[in-house]
């Protein structure tokens, strides 16, 4: 399985603004520099995230995106969900009625146990726990 660019921009631009959480509203050009993303783009992926209560949108002249909760509650299951969609390897996974073999295929169960595995780590991974790592490293 490969992350879409959506996936990859969209969870920076999430740590990006969770690095400023409570700091108010960030402008979308600045977290466009920051990250080295097309504002055009990045607009696109906030928009996204906004409409999933991920992120919230200000307007006006002090305006701009900030998480929609703390830090550490947003996992990075939830944005890769909100942005990719299915994070199965395989469409069985999540819809074994598309395939007449699903009940008894060996491959499928592997897939199954793969993508709930994934899913598990990537439900563990706070942004919270992404800045530290973050600022640790900047540091």
């Amino acid at each position: 399985m490969k992350l879409s660019t959506k996936s990859r921009y969209g969870a920076r631009a999430m740590v990006d603004l969770a690095v400023y959480f409570g700091k108010g509203p960030i402008k979308v050009h600045e977290i466009s520099h920051r990250q080295d993303v097309s504002e055009y783009y990045l607009q696109q992926i906030l928009s996204t995230l906004c409409k999933a209560n991920l992120v919230l949108s200000t307007a006006g002249a002090h305006g701009g995106f900030s998480l929609a909760m703390p830090p550490d509650k947003i996992t990075l299951l939830e944005i890769l969900e909100v942005l990719e969609g299915s994070l199965s390897f395989v469409a069985c996974v999540e819809a074994p009625h598309q395939c007449e073999r699903a009940d008894g295929c060996a491959t499928r169960l592997a897939w199954c146990m793969v993508s709930e595995n994934m899913k598990d780590t990537l439900r563990k991974i706070t942004l919270e726990q992404l800045v530290k790592k973050h600022k640790a490293r900047v540091v």
